[in-house]
């Protein structure tokens, strides 16, 4: 079965750049993603997102509004 490519989009600001999905940018619009490094590993977060009912600790993950 032949896989269904997502369109992607590609942000970029201070020379650092992500590619997200449109769908995964439909739940994140509005949204501020912050690069945090600390002693246990080094990710993008995600904060202040509109869209999110909760969110995990940690800023990865979150629970979207219904």
């Amino acid at each position: 079965m032949p896989s269904k490519k997502k369109k992607k989009r590609v942000f970029e600001k201070d020379g650092a750049q992500f590619l997200i999905d449109e769908e995964s940018l439909e739940h994140l619009y509005g949204s501020t993603l912050h690069y945090a490094r600390d002693l246990m590993r080094q990710s993008f977060v995600i904060v202040n997102n509109p869209h999110a009912e909760n969110s995990c600790g940690c800023g990865t993950s979150f629970n979207l509004r219904q």
